[in-house]
């Protein structure tokens, strides 16, 4: 694909996903790997698209559709390059943990994962070409 094409792949996957569905996803933080993870509870095959060697945009193969959001060295590079996203990762990060799977999904989550959705919507539309 080319990057106009996965542009718009992304943007349009960005704007049709429900934020309830992103709600039921869960956050998981490894911090061995430094990589932060929004996908279902059971992850969904799809392949991946690379955004900038830093956010992997997990799409189903068949559909198209948003399945999950992997960014790589997130704390050691990814906040220090979006240092706009620091200060609300300090607030739920304890909640992503690893080995935490029963974390309440709460108002709070739901605003975390809007969040994020946005600012990676804005990063997007800012810079197509990385796509």
């Amino acid at each position: 694909m080319g990057g106009s094409a996965n542009t718009a792949i992304v943007n349009l996957q960005l704007n049709r996903v429900s934020m309830s569905k992103f709600a039921s996803y869960t956050c998981v933080y490894d911090s061995s790997g430094d990589i932060l993870y929004i996908r279902p509870e059971t992850p969904l095959p799809a392949v991946s698209l690379d955004w900038n060697g830093e956010i992997w945009l997990r799409l189903d193969p068949s559909s198209s559709e948003l399945v999950g959001i992997e960014i790589g060295d997130f704390e050691s590079i990814f906040l220090k390059k979006h240092p706009e996203l620091a200060t609300v990762w300090q607030q739920y990060k304890p909640r992503c943990k690893r080995k935490d799977r029963k974390r309440t999904r709460d108002g709070d989550w739901e605003t975390f994962v809007r969040i994020i959705i946005e600012f990676l919507s804005s990063l997007f539309a800012e810079n197509p070409q990385q796509l």
